[in-house]
């Protein structure tokens, strides 16, 4: 029994040794941060952009956390009584899809497709049921 003890003891050594070093969380490579946007970088950045996607992309941010940082500098401006003028962006453009309505091989091509899926569901349901005999 003692020996089986000081067996398992030495497997779960040798275990141990064989195994990499962890390394310490100090010592692992850090992903590279961008600078702090203040709120002068911000508000200039912001009222010289055409959409918010433009704005946001130039400093680094989400779209949806530049739209509001700039609520929330209005509501504080607002909030202490001084005016600010922050720019109100339109909706970035969609971009355009290919219309269907001049693309006639792609209008055949999905007609096929339509053609050929109704085809086997009639083919289907037209199947005479053993059951109703």
């Amino acid at each position: 029994m003692i020996d089986m003890i000081e067996e398992r003891n030495n497997i779960v050594d040798e275990a141990i040794t064989d195994v990499a070093p962890a390394t310490p969380v100090a010592e692992q490579p850090k992903k590279a941060k961008m600078a702090p946007i203040t709120n002068e970088i911000f508000i200039r950045m912001w009222n010289q952009s055409e959409y918010v996607s433009d704005a946001a992309e130039a400093m680094g941010m989400n779209p949806a956390s530049a739209r509001a940082r700039a609520a929330k500098l209005r509501a504080i401006f607002a909030k202490a009584g001084v005016e600010i003028r922050l720019k109100k962006h339109p909706k970035a453009p969609r971009k355009q899809k290919k219309s269907l309505v001049n693309d006639l091989d792609e209008l055949e091509r999905l007609a096929a497709i339509a053609n050929a899926s109704m085809q086997t569901e009639t083919a289907t349901q037209s199947a005479p049921s053993e059951q109703s005999e």
